[in-house]
């Protein structure tokens, strides 16, 4: 499901200060009725701060938020009960299964309705599991705190790291719930600072970097083809001699049979140009398209644990 236009998260100048440490400065954000909206950034970016001011849990410097076109700090009251929310992990009684935890959270929601129970269980991938809750893995943990939020069946949904300290399995299963849910018509604000793990599911994309925002856009906006190519060609001593010493390539190297070229987007075609008038047989020349980690780092200039690359794989 993509965004539909209709704002439904939206900040203006959000400013946090921290005594003499400025967490968030003058953050202007928008996300969309639909979008799955990736809130990037590292550790200590600023995120969980963000988060804190659109609940009300903290109160701004500066500025204010937008949800559901109820201004926070003020009217978040009513809205909500619209909206389900993942941050720090809730209290469970480690001696119920999951499903009498959620029956009696239910209640304290008002919520009498035992299909509801079930049917959220469900879409968690938890109904019918006997185990109590101190038995639990962290992976399901996490999807009976998901399920929580899902209670009250809500129109927005905001996700703290929702995947934090997960294994891949656990990973797995809580992005096909998330993607599951958007497109059941639930908008979904999420942090995270494992780019990997949101580049196949969000939609639009916030980077926040040392408090400011700095890029938002569509992911296929902003991953657009960067300036490298991958050259398939024979025979490989000609394809040298024109990649070698020529003023549009900036630089290649060799993979196997393939290459690596850098080369400008409006210079493609003239180095295919030039490789054929050299008598090269040209088999595939097919522009490389960046990944959430090289556009990051391509705009903050940094890498240091920007993202677990134990998990790139995924």
């Amino acid at each position: 499901m993509y965004g539909t236009g209709e704002p439904v998260i939206q900040t203006f100048g959000l400013t946090k200060n921290f005594k003499s440490k400025l967490a968030v400065e003058n953050l202007s954000l928008t996300v969309y009725k639909g979008d799955i909206y990736a809130f990037l950034g590292q550790n200590g970016a600023g995120k969980s701060t963000t988060i804190k001011m659109l609940l009300g849990l903290l109160y701004p410097t500066q500025g204010y938020a937008k949800i559901l076109n109820a201004k926070v700090p003020g009217e978040l009251s009513k809205v909500l009960p619209k909206i389900g929310v993942v941050t720090e992990s809730p209290a469970f009684y480690p001696y119920l299964t999951g499903e009498e935890n959620l029956r009696i959270y239910a209640k304290l929601l008002g919520i009498r309705s035992e299909k509801r129970v079930k049917d959220t269980l469900s879409k968690v991938n938890l109904l019918g599991v006997k185990q109590k809750f101190s038995e639990y893995s962290q992976g399901m943990r996490q999807r009976l705190a998901l399920a929580l939020a899902l209670l009250n069946d809500p129109e927005v949904l905001i996700l703290d790291e929702p995947t934090n300290g997960l294994d891949p399995q656990g990973m797995y299963e809580i992005k096909s719930i998330i993607k599951d849910l958007n497109r059941e018509g639930v908008t979904i604000f999420l942090s995270s600072h494992i780019l990997s793990e949101v580049q196949e599911m969000a939609t639009r994309v916030g980077v926040i970097h040392r408090g400011k925002l700095i890029a938002e856009g569509s992911v296929n906006e902003l991953l657009t083809f960067g300036d490298r190519v991958t050259l398939m060609a024979s025979p490989k001593e000609l394809v040298l001699n024109v990649l070698k010493d020529n003023s549009i390539v900036k630089g290649f190297t060799e993979d196997g049979d393939k290459f690596l070229v850098y080369v400008d987007k409006e210079n493609i075609s003239k180095l295919n140009r030039e490789l054929v008038n050299a008598g090269v047989d040209v088999f595939a020349l097919i522009p490389v398209r960046s990944t959430l980690e090289d556009f990051f780092i391509s705009i903050t200039g940094e890498n240091n644990h920007v993202v677990d690359r134990t998990l790139q794989t995924l």
